[in-house]
């Protein structure tokens, strides 16, 4: 993409979109962030009202959860929609509710309900975004990321049409499983 787009990181939570913001930045990508663990910046919780600071974020990278509940400044925007197996992410996300809100264990019933809210939830989502002008998306599977992350970080590069070095990407992509992981890496490593 020759244009300064906003290369906006974007999925519902636990989908490898941190993994993804690592490997762009890691890459060469300025990114906007108020951390380098999870790369978050607190501008873009979905809550705020104002993201017209996005209209200064051409040409870099930043995470956009649940990008569907915000109203995005008309600037040009790169989505990259980080996807995991549903039912992963659904583990996922409930076991960093537990986690960070102590709640109690996780059921298999409320582990169905939350993967059957992803898959409701991601086409209408998608959607909202490619119906701003100018608006590109490409969809990028955590899954494959884990077991194909040169490929990946290629293809990538090819969609967003810039020269980031693949090899300190790919660098960024442990070797592990798919499936949901009993800790929190991102809580383990820094990535100062």
């Amino acid at each position: 993409m020759s244009e300064k787009r906003v290369i906006a990181v974007v999925g519902f939570p636990r989908c490898g979109t941190s993994l993804m913001m690592r490997m762009l930045h890691r890459g060469g990508m300025p990114v906007v962030a108020d951390n380098h663990n999870s790369y978050e910046d607190e501008r873009a919780n979905p809550l705020n009202r104002d993201f017209e600071f996005l209209r200064e974020c051409g040409g870099k990278a930043i995470k956009l959860l649940e990008p569907q509940r915000m109203e995005l400044p008309p600037v040009l925007y790169g989505f990259i929609w980080c996807r995991r197996s549903s039912h992963e992410q659904a583990l996922s996300q409930l076991k960093f509710l537990h986690h960070v809100a102590g709640l109690p264990g996780i059921r298999m019933s409320d582990v169905e309900l939350m993967r059957q809210g992803i898959v409701q939830d991601t086409p209408v989502a998608q959607h909202k975004l490619r119906k701003l002008p100018g608006a590109r998306l490409c969809e990028v599977w955590f899954e494959r990321v884990l077991a194909y992350p040169r490929d990946e970080a290629h293809k990538l590069c090819q969609w967003l049409g810039v020269n980031l070095d693949e090899d300190a990407m790919v660098a960024q992509v442990k070797p592990r499983s798919a499936q949901c992981y009993r800790g929190f890496m991102e809580l383990q490593e820094s990535h100062a």
